[in-house]
């Protein structure tokens, strides 16, 4: 189980997340979602470690080391060129030594292959897209076999055809991995889609969390957006969230 509890991150005094308390199956893909500033990749840079709380975060009665947690902040960029293939290697960093064994350089491929990026093992990062940096940088963050996974809005400089395939992956890693992943998502549909529990914030507070597809309700959605919409569903079953209108237009 993922529990946390009377978890609040204050900076300069001012509390900007409360969650008193959320527990969610660590199976699966856990989603947080909320308007701008709710404070989803505040939730996400304490559970990595990068902003202080206090409270109480277990991950199955504990909570990770370092070097068990991935993170992925948000529009990162790369400006080195420094090659695909050895920045997927650097996920790897704490087992690399002076030499770099076939072993590892074949874990790396595997991975840009999983991702469909191995055509791009050799050009240098700062030759990329940011789209094509996204992809890398998930490699990298995969290639390191994480107990926690940790990504804040992965698919934000992705085209329809990536943001479907990224999550895709996702799903299929998480199934022959022992990982819990944690996506911040800016795209109502993808989390419907792709997430089976979610965490809803607003203005830095908890609103809910659970089930992704009990949450998914027009009235919920309507309450934390300010949005009138209406909530569709695929042939799958899935939810689709189709905005109307801001309730502040007339």
């Amino acid at each position: 189980m993922l529990l946390l509890t009377d978890f609040q991150v204050k900076i300069d005094h001012k509390t900007r997340l409360n969650i008193p308390k959320a527990e969610l199956s660590n199976s699966g893909i856990i989603g947080v979602i909320g308007p701008n500033g709710s404070g989803k990749s505040t939730l996400l840079k304490s559970l990595a470690g990068f902003l202080n709380h206090s409270g109480k975060k277990q991950l199955d009665h504990q909570w990770p080391s370092s070097n068990q947690i991935s993170y992925m902040p948000q529009a990162y960029l790369v400006k080195s060129k420094l090659k695909v293939e050895d920045c997927v290697l650097l996920g790897q960093r704490e087992q690399l030594s002076w030499r770099i064994t076939e072993t590892q350089r074949s874990k790396a491929m595997e991975i840009l292959n999983e991702l469909q990026l191995s055509h791009l093992a050799k050009r240098s990062m700062d030759s990329l897209s940011g789209g094509q940096q996204q992809m890398v940088l998930l490699a990298q963050r995969l290639s390191r076999n994480p107990t926690l996974l940790l990504l804040d809005e992965p698919t934000s400089a992705l085209d329809m055809y990536h943001q479907l395939e990224v999550l895709s992956i996702l799903q299929s890693f998480i199934q022959t991995h022992r990982t819990t992943v944690i996506i911040a998502l800016h795209e109502l549909t993808l989390a419907s889609r792709f997430t089976d529990q979610l965490i809803i914030l607003k203005e830095g507070q908890l609103v809910s969390y659970g089930n992704t597809h009990q949450l998914i309700t027009e009235a919920l959605i309507s309450q934390v957006y300010q949005i009138d919409c209406q909530i569709l569903t695929t042939h799958e079953q899935k939810p689709v969230v189709v905005p109307i209108r801001s309730k502040r237009c007339v």
